[in-house]
């Protein structure tokens, strides 16, 4: 998505509307949907190997949160509940 048409200060009223958004969706449960708006940001503002490397920092940094602990378990766990039903 290009937002450069809407300028410095329209690309961050956009951003913090995003995330104001997001927040309420998810009511600060998931932090990586943040994350997500942090990087495209980065991205787009200071190029695509900025926006790279911090996609590879908040990949790194969010693996490790106990959100993405649960989220991994719930998924092997319907998993192993699948083949035993099967």
């Amino acid at each position: 998505m290009n937002v450069s048409w809407l300028g410095r200060w329209g690309a961050r009223c956009y951003f913090a509307w995003c995330v104001k958004r997001q927040r309420k969706k998810t009511q600060g449960n998931y932090p990586a949907t943040e994350r997500i708006i942090d990087v495209i940001e980065t991205g787009l503002a200071q190029g695509s190997s900025s926006g790279y490397d911090a996609e590879a920092r908040a990949f790194g940094e969010l693996a490790m949160t106990p959100q993405s602990q649960a989220l991994r378990a719930v998924f092997f766990a319907s998993t192993e509940v699948k083949k035993r039903s099967r």
